[in-house]
């Protein structure tokens, strides 16, 4: 249950062109955490900017930005992340069920590369102690 209240898109006109950009980005589909940010509209509309180009305007690979997500969900201790990724986004690129089980404890996990690998050292020295070595 969401501990902040989740705002309708449809309730009030003023929100129509920033659900309707929401809406054609994501299959038609209006999350709950866009209904959060709906709380301040500039937020939510400079949130799923952001949020689109970290997604899909990178180089990463879908794969490996699932394996990030996923892994920094583990750290963070977000279900959220969790529930809306491991499964049918996860799997779209590539990245089955055990191996999202496994990246609760990846180090002594085989379904990684050594690419990914070095990447989910980055994820979790960015994540935990901020301050990444080299």
């Amino acid at each position: 249950m969401a501990r902040v209240k989740l705002i309708d898109p449809n309730s009030d006109p003023a929100f129509a062109e920033l659900a309707a950009n929401i809406r054609g980005a994501r299959r038609g589909a209006f999350i709950n955490i866009y209904k959060t940010l709906l709380q301040c509209p500039p937020l939510c509309g400079a949130w799923f900017d952001f949020n689109n180009a970290v997604r899909w305007q990178t180089e990463l690979n879908g794969r490996l930005r699932e394996i990030i997500i996923i892994r920094i969900g583990h750290l963070n201790g977000s279900e959220y992340t969790l529930r809306q990724h491991v499964g049918a986004l996860a799997e779209a690129e590539g990245l089955g069920a055990e191996a999202c089980a496994a990246l609760k404890s990846w180090r002594g996990a085989d379904h990684f590369s050594e690419k990914e690998r070095a990447a989910l050292a980055f994820a979790d020295a960015m994540t935990e102690d901020i301050d990444v070595p080299d």
